[in-house]
C-alpha cells in the first residue's frame, strides 16, 4: 500500500477496542482524516507520545479500509505548556473543538489550518492575552465559514448602526434594531468596538492592543454564541472556563 505523507495536528482523540485509539487529524493536505493507532494503549507503544490533543507533526500513514494507518510520525510542537495554564489548555482545545465541527471529510483548508497553528503559537508562545487571541481566532473562523461581519453599518439595511446595536441570528451579521427585529444578541458599543479592532489587527500586532478584561470577555461570548447560532451545535469545551 501506497504511504502517505501529511502534516497534521490532532483535533480529537477516541478510544477504540481495549487497545487501540482513533484519533480525528486536521492535515494541510487532505483536511480531517481519522487514524488509527494500533496498540497506542499499551505503556510501551512507539507512538503513544503522538496520541494527544495539540500534537502537531509530520504524520505517515497507509490508508486500510475506512481508517488510515500510522507508520511513523515526526513531532514538530505538542504545544506542551499549554498543560500548565488551565485557562489557556481550555481555550485552545475550544480552537480544536470548533475545526472538529466545522471540517468534513476531504474539504481541504489551508487558511484554518495556518489559522489555528497561528493562534496556538500565539497563546503559547508569545505575551498576549489569551482571550484576545481566542477572539482573533473565533473571528477568523466565522469569516472563512462565509459570515465575515460587518462594521461601521448594519448589514442589512446598508446605515449606519446610530442606536442599539445587533448581532443577529438569521443574518449572522451586526444589524440595526429595526433590520433585525431585535432578534439576535445585543451587543454593547464596548463590545462592538473591541471586536472591530481585533478583526482589523494582525496576529503580529495583537500584543499592542489593550482591551479591558471583562469587555475582552463578553466579546468573546458574543463570538461563541454567534458560532454555535450558525452551526447548530453547542462548544462543550467552552462551558469549563
Amino acid at each position: 500500500m501506497e504511504e502517505i505523507k501529511v502534516n497534521g495536528i490532532v483535533l480529537n482523540v477516541t478510544e477504540y477496542g481495549e487497545k487501540d485509539a482513533l484519533i480525528s487529524l486536521f492535515t494541510v493536505e487532505l483536511g480531517k482524516i481519522t487514524v488509527k493507532m494500533k496498540g497506542v494503549k499499551s505503556d510501551k507503544a512507539k507512538f503513544k507520545y503522538a496520541c494527544q490533543p495539540f500534537c502537531f507533526g509530520e504524520w505517515v500513514c497507509v490508508k486500510r479500509g475506512e481508517f488510515f494507518t500510522l507508520t511513523s510520525f515526526s513531532l514538530i510542537d505538542n504545544f506542551y505548556n499549554l498543560t500548565l495554564d488551565y485557562n489557556k489548555y481550555v481555550i485552545c482545545y475550544t480552537f480544536l473543538e470548533m475545526c472538529e465541527k466545522i471540517l468534513k471529510p476531504n474539504i481541504i483548508s489551508e487558511k484554518l489550518f495556518v489559522g489555528l497553528i497561528t493562534a496556538l503559537k500565539n497563546v503559547v508562545y508569545e505575551e498576549i492575552d489569551e482571550t484576545l487571541v481566542a477572539v482573533k481566532f473565533y473571528l477568523t473562523v466565522i469569516s472563512l465559514m462565509g459570515y465575515q461581519l460587518t462594521f461601521d453599518q448594519c448589514g442589512l439595511c446598508n446605515m449606519k448602526i446610530k442606536s442599539d446595536i445587533y448581532l443577529s441570528k438569521n443574518t449572522n451579521d451586526f444589524c440595526c434594531a429595526s433590520c433585525c427585529n431585535r432578534n439576535g444578541q445585543l451587543v454593547s458599543k464596548e463590545e462592538y468596538n473591541t471586536l472591530k479592532i481585533i478583526a482589523y489587527t494582525n496576529y503580529e500586532n495583537l500584543i499592542n492592543v489593550k482591551i479591558k478584561g471583562q469587555i475582552l470577555k463578553n466579546s468573546l461570548i458574543i463570538l461563541k454564541n454567534d458560532f454555535e447560532n450558525i452551526t447548530n451545535t453547542s462548544l462543550i469545551s467552552f462551558s469549563k472556563l
